[in-house]
C-alpha cells in the first residue's frame, strides 16, 4: 500500500485549486473540471485503496481532521448560593444563652451531681437542649421539689454534713422554676432563724444535742405558706 501511494505521489500531475470567492457563478463547474482530471490520472484507483485499507494514512487524515476542528469552549456552571435555613444565626444563638443564663448553670450544676442526674435527666440523653426542657419540666412540679429535698436531706444524714454549693444552688433553682407557676404567691425555703432546737420547724442530722450549732439544709414552705419540709440542723 505504501509503495502504491509513493508511486502516486511522484507520477501524478499536480493540480492546482484556484480559489474563487463564494458568491460566483463558476466556481461549482470549475471544481468539477479539476476533480475530473485527479479521477483520469493513472493511479487515482490506487489511491482509493489506500484511503480505504490503509490504516497509517486512514489514521493520518483522521488526525487532520481533529486538529482542524475548534476546541470546545468551557463556560463555567453557575452554581446557585446555597441558603441555610432553620439555623438560628449566631448572634441570635448568643442571645439566647445568655437569656438562659441561669436555667443553663442550674442544668450545669444537676450534672455534676451524679445522684440528681440519675433521678432527673436520665431520659434525656446527652443533648442539651433535651436536657434543659426535662430538667424545667421536673422543677416546675411541687413534688418533684419535695423528692429533690428529701433526697438531699438523706445524704446529709448519711454523711453527716451540710448541702454542698452545688445542693443548694440546685435545690433554689428548682424553687424558682416551679415559683413560675403561681401568680401572686412563691413557694420559699425556710431558714433556721433560732439557736435552740424546735422540732416544729427543725430536723436534727442526729439525735443529741439541744443547741442549733449549724444548717445543713433549708426548709420547704409550699405556695400556700404551709411548711413542708422542717430545716435540716446540727446541734449540740
Amino acid at each position: 500500500m505504501k509503495t502504491l501511494f509513493n508511486r502516486w505521489i511522484t507520477k501524478t500531475e499536480p493540480v492546482t485549486f484556484h480559489a474563487q470567492p463564494l458568491h460566483t457563478q463558476e466556481q461549482p463547474h470549475e471544481l468539477e473540471q479539476q476533480l475530473d482530471r485527479v479521477r483520469q490520472q493513472e493511479h487515482y484507483q490506487d489511491l482509493l485503496k489506500l484511503l480505504r485499507y490503509d490504516p497509517q494514512l486512514r489514521a493520518l487524515i483522521r488526525e487532520v481532521v481533529h486538529s482542524d476542528q475548534p476546541e470546545p469552549v468551557v463556560t463555567p456552571r453557575q452554581t446557585t448560593p446555597v441558603v441555610e435555613t432553620g439555623k438560628p444565626e449566631p448572634r441570635q444563638f448568643d442571645s439566647l444563652r445568655q437569656s438562659l443564663v441561669l436555667e443553663l448553670t442550674f442544668l450545669q450544676a444537676v450534672n455534676r451531681h451524679s445522684a440528681i442526674k440519675q433521678r432527673w435527666l436520665n431520659d434525656a440523653g446527652d443533648d442539651e437542649g433535651q436536657q434543659l426542657v426535662q430538667l424545667l419540666a421536673r422543677a416546675a412540679q411541687w413534688d418533684e421539689v419535695l423528692q429533690l429535698w428529701d433526697l438531699l436531706a438523706q445524704q446529709c444524714k448519711e454523711r453527716q454534713r451540710s448541702a454542698s454549693t452545688d445542693e443548694l444552688l440546685i435545690l433554689d433553682s428548682a424553687l424558682a422554676v416551679h415559683n413560675r407557676i403561681w401568680q401572686g404567691r412563691q413557694a420559699l425555703l425556710q431558714t433556721a432563724d433560732t439557736i435552740c432546737f424546735d422540732y416544729e420547724i427543725h430536723e436534727r442530722v442526729d439525735l443529741k444535742g439541744e443547741r442549733v450549732v449549724e444548717q445543713c439544709l433549708p426548709g420547704l414552705v409550699n405556695a400556700a405558706g404551709k411548711l413542708q419540709r422542717k430545716c435540716l440542723v446540727k446541734t449540740r
